[in-house]
């Protein structure tokens, strides 16, 4: 992904060296009521802070960062930041600490991001996973023998693959488990699915 904009949440955050390979690259950061500790701690300049701000300690913020209070309580604060990310034309997106301890808030963080797939190019990294969402067709690069896993919210979606191990040919993932633990044989495999899918990556 290039030229794209991070968003740091206030989940876990991962601790990998694909994860510092991004910041590395000095992107712009919006974060998401994001705790100022680990603003400091990640020794990272935002852009924009926004949410509800419940976190964020926003007295400390420098003065150049634009500081957006957005109230509503029917929404996460992910899917307030996504929804702001629609309105800016902010279209490449790598989500950093949308994942944990806190189980439900990963399942809901990722159904989120699978939602506003279908308008916005998401990734969400993990400690373990980088996690995707394939609408219609993806080519991503890999490494040899990367575990791959899918999952199919739509049991009638049809997909195809090539450079896994365990190929698919325009068929459907019927149950949840089917696409879990596959493998990449080549240095980049493809994807295609006639629905949203949820790719996962293992980051080695």
């Amino acid at each position: 992904m290039t030229n794209y904009t991070v968003l740091i949440a206030n989940g876990e955050f991962p601790n990998n060296e694909y994860c510092n390979d991004i910041l590395s690259n000095n992107p712009e950061i919006i974060c998401v009521d994001t705790d100022q500790k680990l603003i400091e701690k990640l020794d990272i300049q935002p852009k924009i802070i926004l949410g509800d701000l419940d976190t964020a300690k926003i007295n400390k913020v420098n003065n150049n960062v634009r500081v957006i209070q957005l109230d509503n309580q029917n929404k996460t604060d992910l899917e307030k930041a996504f929804e702001f990310c629609l309105e800016e034309k902010i279209n490449e997106i790598v989500v950093l600490g949308a994942t944990g301890q806190a189980d439900d808030h990963n399942l809901a963080n990722i159904l989120i991001a699978n939602k506003y797939s279908k308008k916005l190019n998401i990734e969400l990294i993990s400690n373990y996973f980088r996690i995707m969402f394939i609408n219609e067709r993806k080519t991503i690069k890999a490494k040899k023998n990367m575990r791959v896993s899918m999952i199919s919210l739509d049991t009638n979606n049809k997909i195809s693959s090539s450079g896994l191990q365990y190929e698919l040919n325009h068929e459907s993932l019927d149950t949840f488990t089917k696409g879990i633990s596959n493998k990449c044989m080549e240095n980049e495999f493809t994807i295609s699915a006639e629905k949203e899918l949820i790719l996962f990556t293992e980051i080695v």
